[in-house]
């Protein structure tokens, strides 16, 4: 899960400072898809954790 978590920020990440370095990205937009990202990592965690509860039957 931890590694799932990890794999999809390192790709928002690196797609997003792409296109930071290109210029696409104000500071503005910047600044609002840095809480946007924090709450995506929560939702996909909490999303793998019930999945893997499902799985188990927990």
């Amino acid at each position: 899960m931890v590694l799932g978590t990890f794999v999809l920020s390192f790709c928002y990440n690196g797609i997003g400072r792409g296109l930071a370095a290109q210029g696409r990205f104000t500071p503005i937009v910047s600044a609002i898809l840095m809480p946007v990202r924090s709450l995506r990592v929560m939702v996909f965690a909490t999303l793998l954790v019930r999945y893997a509860a499902y799985r188990r039957r927990l």
